[in-house]
């Protein structure tokens, strides 16, 4: 599973505009995944079964045994499903507040390097080994459409906040972008030297930001597809990004060797300046919420979660 912004870094508490919010869980977990509305909280715990829990309330509302091994987590565009993979290709879609079994199947024979919901029944599935697809899940969960690539596969993708666009990152070094209402590819952008790990619309949707191996994030203008501008470099690849309010992106990079602590910077599209985000170790898990990201820190069967201002 890729490393994202989310499972590494930790603002410092006056980052912060309120107090934190504390569950009680079920199991002592590795990693958490907070839903789009902040309702809803995906664990991962040490037995290797996972939970969906009530914000609010700390209830716990679905669950998959150990024997699933889930380990990545995406939410639906509302809320309404859960879907989650594991390291051998199994995936399985869930509706968080229903009570039918979950429709489970395989997309592979490894992890997966992208799960994301295109639109309330729409997945999009790449797995570390073979090609990416989106799948309808509506009922039993098929293909819709194939997202192809020169060689390798998918490392990012992204939806345009109006719902029309989808935008894929690949370690072939392409970006594409794609008309959802047809799945045709309408443009490519092939002049990135490295592989990008990361890609995500501005929050207006004029803008793609891609970030990856060079260390260096390059908006991309999401109508033509063509370069408009790329922001200062640093030493540090870029593992993710993940867009928030009043036009600013958050930028995780990272020491590819692991030996030096991650740094997070904000930066603000309109005057390409970046604001750094101190980091602190220990954080497990979050969300990005109406723009804002929320952070989660466990300590044995306590969860605390705070939210940015």
């Amino acid at each position: 599973m890729k490393t994202t912004l989310l499972t590494v870094l930790l603002l410092t508490s006056t980052a912060f505009g309120q107090s934190p919010i504390k569950i009680s869980l079920p199991c002592e977990s590795t990693a958490q995944e907070i839903s789009h509305s902040g309702k809803y909280i995906a664990v991962r715990c040490k037995d290797h079964s996972s939970h969906v829990l009530e914000v609010s309330t700390g209830k716990t509302l679905r669950s998959f045994g150990a024997d699933d091994d889930f380990g990545a987590f995406a939410y639906s565009l509302g809320d309404k499903l859960l879907a989650a993979a594991n390291s051998n290709g199994g995936a399985a879609v869930i509706e968080i507040n229903g009570s039918a079994a979950p429709k489970k199947w395989s997309v592979g024979k490894s992890g997966v390097d992208v799960l994301k919901f295109a639109a309330p029944d729409l997945l999009i599935v790449a797995p570390t080994k073979g090609t990416a697809a989106v799948w309808d899940v509506s009922a039993t969960p098929a293909v819709k459409a194939k997202l192809e690539t020169d060689f390798a596969g998918l490392t990012a993708a992204d939806v345009s906040p109006d719902g029309k666009l989808l935008v894929t990152a690949g370690a072939d070094t392409v970006v594409r972008f794609y008309d959802m209402a047809s799945w045709k590819q309408l443009h490519e952008y092939r002049e990135l030297l490295l592989e990008p790990f990361a890609a995500a619309f501005s929050a207006d949707g004029k803008s793609v930001v891609v970030g990856g191996a060079d260390g260096q994030l390059t908006i991309l203008d999401a109508a033509t597809g063509k370069k408009m501008k790329a922001l200062p470099a640093n030493a540090y690849a870029i593992f993710d990004i993940q867009t928030l309010a009043s036009n600013k992106m958050c930028a995780l990079y990272s020491d590819p060797d692991g030996k030096k602590p991650s740094y997070l910077l904000i930066w603000d599209l309109g005057s390409a300046k970046s604001t750094p985000g101190p980091s602190v170790d220990k954080v497990t898990g979050g969300g990005v919420v109406d723009g804002k990201i929320w952070l989660a820190t466990t300590e044995a069967k306590e969860l605390e979660i705070r939210v940015g201002q």
